[in-house]
């Protein structure tokens, strides 16, 4: 089994999976940032985070994710482009988990 990530100090451990609202939501707190504040700082509109934290909407993250697990790739690869030869853009083995 695959360990869990490691997060930075001050975010929730991880007893189960975390998803992108999750995250969302404890670094949004632990900065001690509003959905308004957090709006103002990135230019997303608050309703649009509210969603994300509340589940109404996947984020992209969620997609990406989904993506890469059924891809055989890891998360990187969906998020930048891979230079030419960059090895992080093959299929992923079971023995690399």
């Amino acid at each position: 089994m695959p360990r869990p990530p490691k997060l930075p100090i001050g975010l929730p451990s991880i007893t189960t999976a975390l998803d992108a609202a999750d995250v969302l939501k404890a670094i949004r707190d632990l900065k001690g940032w509003s959905q308004d504040a957090l709006a103002a700082e990135t230019g997303i509109k608050r309703q649009q985070i509210s969603a994300w934290e509340n589940r109404r909407y996947t984020t992209v993250m969620d997609s990406l994710t989904a993506i890469a697990a059924v891809a055989g790739v890891k998360i990187e690869v969906t998020i930048h482009a891979p230079e030419a030869g960059d090895k992080k853009a093959t299929p992923t083995s079971k023995a690399d988990d």
